[in-house]
């Protein structure tokens, strides 16, 4: 199905297919398991505390980080947000309220637990915390700064990636970054479009982000290796932290292999054994896990292309991993699970619905299932319909705002906060409104977004209307959106007086012959 990845990444802004960028991050087995094992001892006197709790200090919301030229208005949007991983190793995303302070409670059985701040598209900054500690994060030019309050810990222990950029990097991205994010630090305008194969082309551009970024590589990393000596030494890194950085810095070595392809399944067999299974808590190790199978599968299954997407076959990326010898029982149910995630949001409900059946019988674990089918409330049975809610709460359908609006024609608006094209839209919608309200025409929008929040900040910043402003809910189990083949935004339809779809991609309000179009339908006596 269509999602907001896949819409802003793949669609709206596509970039050349001939151009591939694969972020591959390994992770050293023998180190993490020194750290993984090593055990906290509890005070038996005092009550245990099962959570970790956070405290968000005026977390930083959603902003746009421009990759082309003010011309061409190519952007992604950075989503600051935590994960971590639940007792059943699925990862959980939280994002707080924004600009405020928002406390939440993470249940942790777990000596320690691993968070993983990601603050822009490409970056992020790792923090472990104990079982029981209450944490404050505070934010300078949306880095995080983490507090344990509870208890007395190093600077260096608690924001290490923080105080490595500035001590080590001059407040500046590490290379390794750069090597698998290439695109993120190239200059270049539109002269460079169609000139791929030229130094000074899009192609030329990124290599040579990417060859001087490796001359700095093992520069940065020998540098490092003695950094975290220095700290342990002064006994400003406990031995737990210490062994955790080594660890992170033999997935540094080992990203830049796998991003070079240089790695072959001999080697993978030797670090992916089952008896590391105890790793997949950490962030790196499961990016190992996950990229791994990209470099040896993803990569190389038939991609779809289609006018606007260029995508793996993921379907058959499943069932690579299900044959693979390459991965332990349960790391293989996790790729699984992965996959049929990508696979929800890159398919219609129909084809969802045949790989749910399949991804029912392959997976032993019931919790997985229920895990995907929860997540992206999936139905057995499809329907035609879109269910729909609005700011208030209130839950209806497409096809009960139809029958209220039988005898005028719907101009229907599918949109998201974060599409640009879709936002730009809103002025010549509501005045083509107001120029046809006596003409019998109801303008519908329907927003796509994934998250509720972000839909409403967007519905009152752009003063949309309560009574015909909605959510899609059930975008994954409806097989309306399938048949009008929707997988671009803007778009719009138009539905005459009886309620039937009468194109199903109408111009645009900003395009001159919309009003007309508009006004000649609201004659018709359908």
């Amino acid at each position: 199905m269509i999602n907001e990845y896949t819409i802003r990444n793949r669609l709206a802004y596509p970039i050349s297919n001939r151009i591939r960028f694969l972020i591959l991050f390994l992770f050293p087995v023998v180190t993490m398991a020194c750290f993984s094992n090593n055990k906290q001892r509890e005070d038996k006197s005092k009550p245990e505390r099962r959570h970790i709790v956070l405290i968000f200090k005026d977390f930083p919301e959603p902003y746009k980080i421009q990759l082309l030229d003010a011309k061409q208005r190519a952007y992604i949007m950075a989503k600051p947000s935590l994960s971590y991983f639940n007792d059943k190793l699925l990862q959980e995303t939280i994002t707080p309220r924004y600009s405020s302070t928002d406390t939440l409670v993470i249940p942790c059985d777990r000596n320690q637990m691993e968070f993983r701040h990601s603050v822009n598209a490409v970056d992020h900054f790792d923090f472990i915390f104990e079982k029981g500690d209450t944490v404050l994060f505070s934010y300078q030019n949306n880095i995080p700064n983490a507090a344990v309050l509870n208890r007395k810990a190093s600077d260096f222990e608690i924001n290490y990636d923080k105080l490595l950029r500035s001590n080590l990097c001059k407040d500046s991205f590490p290379a390794l970054i750069k090597i698998v994010h290439p695109f993120m630090f190239i200059r270049y305008n539109v002269v460079y479009v169609g000139k791929e194969e030229h130094a000074s082309g899009l192609a030329g551009q990124i290599s040579k982000v990417i060859s001087e970024a490796r001359l700095d590589s093992k520069t940065e990393i020998e540098k490092e290796k003695h950094w975290i000596d220095s700290l342990y030494q002064v006994k400003l890194l406990s031995q737990q932290k210490y062994n955790w950085l080594l660890a992170n810095l033999d997935w540094k070595r080992w990203q830049e292999k796998i991003f070079l392809n240089e790695v072959n399944k001999v080697d993978a067999l030797n670090y992916l054994s089952g008896n590391n299974d105890s790793l997949l808590q950490y962030h790196a190790y499961r990016q190992l896990i996950t990229f791994t199978q990209s470099s040896f599968y993803e990569r190389k299954v038939k991609r779809i292309l289609t006018s606007n997407s260029n995508l793996p076959n993921y379907n058959h990326v499943y069932d690579s991993i299900l044959r693979s010898p390459l991965f332990s029982k349960k790391s293989k149910e996790l790729l699984l699970v992965e996959t049929t995630e990508l696979i929800v949001r890159n398919s219609y409900a129909t084809e969802i619905n045949v790989h749910l059946d399949k991804f029912r019988n392959d997976l032993q674990d019931t919790s997985l299932v229920s895990y995907v089918i929860q997540k992206y409330q999936l139905k057995d049975q499809l329907t035609n319909d879109l269910e729909l809610e609005n700011i208030k709460g209130e839950k209806t359908t497409l096809f009960s705002i139809l029958k209220k609006n039988k005898g005028k024609v719907v101009y229907i608006d599918f949109w998201a906060s974060w599409c640009a094209p879709c936002i730009r839209e809103f002025p010549s919608s509501k005045s083509l409104y107001s120029k046809l309200k006596k003409d019998e025409v109801q303008f519908i929008y329907l927003s796509i977004d994934d998250e509720t929040d972000l839909w409403k900040k967007a519905h009152v910043k752009h003063q949309l209307d309560n009574s015909n402003s909605f959510i899609v809910r059930n975008r994954n189990n409806s097989v309306l959106l399938e048949n009008i083949k929707l997988t671009t935004i803007p778009r719009y339809l138009l539905v005459n007086k009886v309620g039937e779809i009468v194109m199903s991609d109408a111009p645009r309000p900003g395009d001159k012959q919309t009003f007309n179009l508009l006004k000649t339908w609201s004659k018709h006596n359908d």
